[in-house]
């Protein structure tokens, strides 16, 4: 008996002690958190900027890299001369810029890249030399990424939605001819497909089947 009336003396004592305040305009009711310094936000800051760099491909001397980095906020294709050096932008875009393929005895890059915020992907030729940037595909609403060049450095095998929108098929574009791009695989059902490797004498194609993390095939296709 003495103990309970002892609880019920101190319980008001308790209460008087807690720093109640609101914030947000009364929507939250804040007990015994202390203020938050008006300069932590900046401290913090310094944190929460961090970026990555990710290697894209070798140069073609076996020196330099290109690799993917953030300026501005934006993902960034840029060159490592050499080992130590400071990477230089090879892309001044607006948008990020997603994959990117090297030519195997050549230095002209092709990426993808999504414009405006829309939910389609484009294919592009860059000249790392000039800055000169050509587009090699033109379908809207369609995603055309997960390109490989030829042994010739001349053609380019792509995955692209184009027919339907959905079905990831297999298509094949000269880079001096990119309109008459033409379809080389029809995907039979909605995994994806997409081209790996040309063959030496560039008269097959490696493809890979993609169903599932369980569930992946590799195919040869005869062009």
């Amino acid at each position: 008996m003495l103990l309970a009336v002892a609880l019920l003396a101190a319980a008001p004592m308790a209460a008087a002690n807690i720093d109640r305040r609101t914030v947000n305009d009364g929507q939250m009711v804040l007990e015994n958190v202390p203020p938050i310094p008006a300069s932590l936000p900046g401290r913090l800051d310094r944190f929460q900027q961090l970026s990555s760099t990710q290697l894209l491909e070798w140069a073609a001397d076996g020196v330099g890299m290109y690799v993917r980095g953030r300026y501005r906020g934006v993902a960034q294709v840029q060159r490592v001369a050499a080992r130590g050096a400071t990477p230089e932008r090879v892309t001044r875009l607006d948008e990020p810029v997603r994959e990117v393929q090297r030519q195997h005895q050549g230095e002209l890059l092709a990426y993808a890249l999504s414009e405006g915020g829309r939910a389609d992907e484009q294919l592009f030729l860059l000249n790392p030399g000039t800055g000169d940037i050509r587009q090699l595909t033109d379908t809207p609403g369609a995603i055309n990424n997960r390109m490989v060049w030829d042994r010739e450095d001349q053609r380019l095998a792509f995955r692209s939605t184009q027919r339907n929108g959905a079905s990831n098929d297999i298509w094949l574009l000269d880079i001096d001819q990119p309109d008459a791009a033409r379809l080389i695989f029809e995907a039979p059902d909605g995994a994806l497909w997409r081209p790996v490797s040309f063959s030496r004498d560039n008269r097959q194609l490696l493809v890979q089947q993609y169903t599932s993390i369980t569930d992946s095939r590799i195919h040869l296709l005869d062009l």
